[in-house]
């Protein structure tokens, strides 16, 4: 009898999507939203990743995150979505599924492949016709009340020789002196604007 191998990602810096359950538009409303996001930083405040960029878009979300090195990515996304799932069915009284199973990951590989996906997750708002410009949309990192709450992206020091020789992932060097002070701070909740089209 043969045993499928379970796939376990490298540590490294990663652009993550996934999609809602049956592509709902649960992240279309406020309330769910903001559930979302502060789970995020809550996870990360608890020093499971480090949150580079993000964007909660009406049926999906994309990040950069870098998983601290005791922390498989897939991990980190089980505090991600299992931890918003439960906040949102507890405080919103939800009773169907919030998250389709699995989700799509890229291993990030130097500073341009870093800054294509931080660009891509910044314009993506816009490029959907949620608003004209990333510092207008509440839910992602181009907002202005993220800009002090984000980590730093650094490339992960190379361990050998050898790995210094080839074009490797970025890691979570930073993780561990963890976020700084100006990062984890929480700002007091605001009411972010509702999204367009009232809903």
């Amino acid at each position: 009898m043969t045993h499928l191998r379970r796939l376990v990602r490298a540590p490294g810096t990663y652009f993550v999507t996934s999609r809602t359950y049956n592509r709902r538009l649960i992240f279309a409303k406020e309330a769910p939203t903001r559930l979302f996001v502060d789970c995020l930083f809550h996870y990360r405040d608890e020093g499971h990743y480090l949150l580079h960029e993000f964007s909660a878009m009406p049926d999906h979300f994309h990040l950069l995150i870098t998983p601290a090195p005791n922390v498989a990515l897939e991990r980190a996304l089980q505090f991600i979505k299992g931890g918003s799932s439960h906040q949102i069915r507890k405080e919103l009284g939800c009773k169907f599924p919030i998250w389709q199973t699995g989700f799509h990951d890229h291993r990030i590989r130097n500073a341009e492949d870093y800054r294509r996906h931080k660009e891509y997750i910044l314009s993506n708002p816009a490029r959907e016709r949620l608003v004209r410009n990333p510092e207008g949309y509440p839910f992602g990192s181009g907002h202005p009340r993220y800009q002090n709450r984000l980590d730093s992206w650094l490339p992960r020091q190379p361990t050998s020789a050898a790995e210094a020789a080839q074009e490797g992932a970025p890691g979570s060097a930073a993780l561990k002196r963890g976020p700084d002070k100006a990062s984890r701070s929480r700002e007091p909740r605001t009411t972010a604007p509702s999204l367009v089209g009232g809903k």
